[in-house]
């Protein structure tokens, strides 16, 4: 999650420490740069924390500024609450680490991922970054959209939709994640 992502050049004789210096100072540069520590506090959360939530906002959005920034309201919403969070990206990501080769089509890992990996039975933050965040989705953390939502999906159609109730986002899964969801 601290690796920057971008396209770096560098001299044959860099050393490890030399690129991973580099790829620290470009993320440290970004957040400095946007100021997101100090905004990231005045939500009550440390930078380490606000990294992380923008690498699950990462990969639970569609990519668009303003679906991050709903999304990082939802998880805002849930943690201000003591909600678990229930991203699959979470849960996903720590299967993945468990075993790189599983069948990614296999959803029975939902049921044995454990605390604090588990988003669907534990609360608050995993202990790490799940992916490298982009500028966006760290910015999106920083100034989510005022709503009142605690739930989304991207449908079938590849948009998102979004909930305050669960019976609403059951409505969302009925009406609009009939392939996507029907693993879950």
């Amino acid at each position: 999650g601290y690796i920057w992502g971008d396209t770096y050049e560098f001299d044959q004789t860099a050393t490890l420490d030399d690129i991973l210096t580099k790829v620290f100072d470009e993320m440290w540069n970004a957040v400095q740069k946007e100021g997101l520590d100090a905004k990231y506090q005045a939500e009550g959360y440390t930078l380490h924390q606000g990294i992380t939530l923008a690498s699950i906002v990462q990969r639970e959005s569609t990519g668009d500024y303003e679906s991050r920034r709903h999304v990082a309201q939802v998880f805002l919403t849930r943690l201000q609450r003591g909600i678990v969070l229930g991203s699959d990206a979470i849960i996903a990501y720590r299967a993945d680490q468990i075993n790189p080769d599983r069948n990614k089509n296999d959803m029975s890992y939902l049921n044995t991922i454990q605390c604090p990996w588990n988003s669907r039975r534990c609360a608050g933050l995993p202990p790490t970054p799940i992916s490298t965040p982009s500028l966006a989705s760290m910015k999106a953390v920083a100034d989510p959209t005022d709503t009142n939502d605690l739930y989304f999906l991207t449908g079938d159609d590849g948009k998102m939709y979004y909930a305050t109730t669960e019976a609403g986002h059951n409505a969302n899964i009925r009406n609009y994640c009939k392939e996507l969801c029907k693993v879950l």
